[in-house]
């Protein structure tokens, strides 16, 4: 290299560098090696956790939903109310935290919620930050789900034999899936779930595609 300078040196060093060589912690280790053990008194073999097949034998983890209407009792709606009292009494805005007074600082300048509550003259039930046509889409879509849920139950009252019979080819495919330990994807009666499933893991790997 001593024919060789500047970028034409630095470059040649670089080629010539060994590879660098990675090593596991000892708490890597230690674990690797449990497993191993593990597996060798089970006889058995630990799954990967994103094995697609892994994936689709874990149960969907609850929706949490913010409360909104259906969910309040009378007390709630009674207290809810009385702060609106004092608010127009007092003529001033009490915020359960930042957010909710940014979101209604933000609607106020973006004109999204009801104009009514910048003057104070809003409804006794008028959430101060909700947006008029989204709480309007909200109200048609429980409508209809209402309305769906209800033409369901009629349908079964109508042919009570043939709902008994399809809950019942239900439940006996997904025993049997069980018994065999099949994945949901492979499971006729679940095949609604299996295709949510699928999705949610074909998004998660999409979403942390680039990580490694």
């Amino acid at each position: 290299m001593k024919d060789l300078d500047g970028a034409a040196a630095f470059e040649e060093k670089q080629r010539r560098m060994p590879p660098a060589v990675f090593k596991d912690d000892d708490d890597v280790t230690t674990t690797t090696n449990s497993i191993k053990k593990a597996e060798g008194i089970t006889g058995g073999k630990m799954e990967e956790p994103f094995d697609p097949l892994v994936q689709a034998k874990i149960a969907p983890t609850v929706k949490y939903t913010l409360a909104d209407s259906d969910d309040e009792e009378e007390d709630t709606v009674e207290t809810r109310r009385s702060v609106k009292q004092a608010e127009k009494y007092y003529q001033k805005r009490f915020f359960i935290n930042k957010r909710e007074k940014e979101d209604f600082q933000k609607g106020l300048a973006d004109g999204t919620i009801d104009p009514a509550v910048a003057t104070f003259s809003e409804g006794k039930d008028t959430s101060i930050t909700a947006n008029p046509a989204e709480e309007a889409a909200k109200e048609s879509a429980k409508k209809a789900a209402a309305q769906a849920e209800g033409a369901a139950a009629a349908a079964k009252a109508a042919n009570p034999e043939g709902a008994k019979e399809a809950e019942a080819a239900a439940a006996a495919a997904d025993e049997q899936a069980q018994a065999l330990d099949l994945p949901p994807e492979l499971n006729p009666a679940a095949a609604p779930a299996a295709a949510l499933v699928q999705k949610k893991h074909a998004d998660f790997n999409h979403q942390y595609a680039d990580i490694n």
